[in-house]
């Protein structure tokens, strides 16, 4: 068997080489010398940065804190206890961020001393003036959020809104809003075949009672129908709320749309007739109007016709009634909805509300193409507005109480406007069977002189709830 060969390795030299001589090569420290570099230098950057962003935040706090003793030092010197309550809190702020400041202790110190001499100096009437202020403040908000809600018709979140303003500041004015909300609720609920809902609502009412004259009285939970016994009319009532006045794309008179409180009233339910007025005539011995002989408009169920502003107050005055307002009126003729017309957004097909529109040479599907004049009072059920009252579009306009003016909506009071109070002619709503349809939308408004004689208007009376 060979033997292994066994190689030597080469030994270090034993002496350091001539000059000229190559040293062997040395292990490269290179890579580890430059990293350790690299981060020492990023250390000291980021120590740098720590140490420069926290003293900014000290300079910023140190400010922050000069600022408000500033502020609770110049609040010290009043006399109020709001003021130095607020003083009072600046210190307490800088105490809680910088313990060891000396000087806001002593503030501190003598705002509190200040402020239990205040109080020990206060009057219990200005103790009860200021808590009287916070309640008063605190009711204007929830009520005026309140009234907000009542106008955009969301009667359950103004009902809420009144009931904590109650709570807080009772008064007759806040329950009367409250008593007129839970009644309307009670009716909604009625309208929408809810009697559980509508009771709870009118049992709210009957409990809370309406502040009149400064004085609590029951609530009368008012009946929805009456006949008047005068003139045989049937008149619905119309319960309170807000409606919507105007039409922001129509004439100008109908501009600015707003929103107007009307209360409760009786309204006929139908145009007084030629029979009704005919039973005027004989107790009074008034003239007759002047279409009274005409065979286009003497059938005694169809509404009358020529009669005069003057007329018409008279013939209300002998039932016991009144003409409505023009707020009464649209009121009635809009209900709750924001519709165009009594009946809703779309023009009348076959059983159509409207007569014929001779003027425009155009019809409406239903209606008898060889009649032109009114037709018999209600002839159309299916154009009731919500609250059931009928041809409050078409058939004939009405005389309402108000005098006209064209500028009279930029003005106009918030609650139960009664028309300006100079002016020669008299406002007329409604529209009649000589109208296109875009003239006989709730909002249009007309006017004519007082003494005018048309075959086209007529009228329906409302009476005052307080009144019966």
């Amino acid at each position: 068997m060979a033997r292994p060969t066994i190689r030597k390795l080469p030994q270090p030299p034993s002496e350091p080489p001539e000059f000229g001589e190559e040293f062997p090569p040395e292990p490269r420290e290179m890579p580890r010398t430059r990293f350790a570099l690299v981060f020492g230098a990023l250390s000291l950057a980021f120590l740098a940065g720590f140490f420069a962003a926290n003293f900014m935040w000290s300079q910023q706090r140190s400010m922050d804190e000069v600022t408000l003793l500033d502020s609770a030092r110049r609040k010290s010197g009043e006399v109020k206890l709001a003021v130095l309550w607020e003083a009072y809190r600046e210190v307490g702020w800088v105490l809680s961020t910088n313990p060891a400041n000396q000087e806001a202790k002593d503030l501190s110190e003598r705002i509190r001393e200040k402020i239990a001499s205040a109080a020990v100096n206060k009057t219990r009437g200005e103790i009860r003036e200021e808590i009287d202020r916070e309640k008063r403040d605190h009711y204007a908000d929830f009520r005026r959020k309140g009234l907000a809600a009542w106008r955009r018709g969301q009667l359950e979140d103004a009902a809420g809104y009144f009931e904590i303003a109650l709570d807080t500041y009772a008064t007759g004015a806040l329950k009367r809003d409250l008593f007129y909300i839970y009644k309307a609720l009670g009716e909604q609920m009625a309208r929408r075949k809810e009697p559980e809902a509508a009771e709870r609502w009118a049992e709210k009412a009957r409990r809370l009672g309406v502040w009149v004259a400064g004085k609590l009285q029951a609530p009368r939970i008012l009946p929805e129908r009456l006949l008047n016994e005068i003139d045989g009319a049937e008149m619905m009532l119309v319960p309170d709320g807000w409606v919507k006045m105007g039409n922001p794309i129509g004439a100008p008179d109908e501009r600015p749309v707003h929103n107007v409180f009307v209360e409760a009233f009786f309204l006929d339910r139908l145009e007084i007739t030629n029979s009704q007025y005919g039973r005027f005539l004989a107790a009074t011995s008034r003239k007759e109007p002047r279409y009274w002989r005409d065979p286009r408009f003497d059938r005694p169920e169809q509404p009358v016709v020529g009669v005069t502003w003057t007329d018409a107050m008279a013939y209300a005055r002998w039932a016991g009634k009144r003409l409505p307002t023009e707020a009464e009126w649209e009121r009635a003729a809009r209900g709750e909805q924001n519709a165009p017309y009594p009946w809703g957004g779309d023009l009348p097909s076959e059983n159509g509300v409207l007569r014929a529109c001779f003027a425009s040479g155009t019809l409406v599907a239903g209606a008898p193409r060889t009649v032109m004049g009114p037709v018999v009072a209600g002839s159309y059920p299916t154009g009731a507005s919500p609250f059931g009252f009928l041809d409050m579009a078409g058939n004939v306009s009405e005389w309402t109480s108000d005098r006209y003016s064209e500028t009279y909506y930029a003005g106009s009071p918030e609650r139960n406007p009664r028309g300006p109070a100079t002016g020669a002619e008299r406002a007329v709503r409604g529209g009649s069977w000589a109208d296109p349809a875009e003239k006989i939308t709730v909002s249009v408004r007309a006017h004519l002189h007082p003494d005018s004689e048309e075959s086209t208007v007529g009228f329906r009376c409302a009476v005052d709830t307080r009144a019966r």
